[in-house]
């Protein structure tokens, strides 16, 4: 009964029309002025997601993947959009329903700024 219960209680949540933001901020490293992206990935402040850069050809591609079975359940399947602290980034992404998400953006100093500090707002 009390799995019937949490089952219930966690298809309501993900449900919620409440948005989630998740916060990302990246500090720089010992010895470095500015912060960069790690190219082993990070995850949001929260451990929701882990954020997982690629390069290719002048393009930033940021794979986004549900961390946990919590994660899915509040994920998977829905909306999304990236906001930068700084303004530069407001961008619309999906979540597919095994919880991952491919953001791609271009490649210069002033994208991979902004990406050291925003939130991911699902609708």
């Amino acid at each position: 009964m009390m799995n019937t219960a949490l089952a219930t209680e966690d298809a309501r949540d993900a449900q919620s029309p409440v948005a989630l933001r998740l916060h990302v901020r990246l500090l720089a490293a010992a010895g470095q002025a500015e912060p960069c992206l790690p190219h082993e990935g990070w995850v949001d402040q929260s451990r929701l997601i882990k954020l997982t850069p690629s390069f290719a050809q002048g393009e930033l591609h940021i794979a986004i993947q549900a961390q946990g079975y919590e994660a899915l359940q509040r994920l998977a399947g829905r909306e999304a959009r990236l906001i930068s602290a700084n303004g530069l980034l407001d961008e619309a992404l999906g979540f597919d329903l095994a919880g991952s998400a491919l953001l791609v953006l271009r490649d210069d100093v002033y994208v991979q700024h902004a990406l050291t500090n925003f939130q991911i707002v699902i609708a």
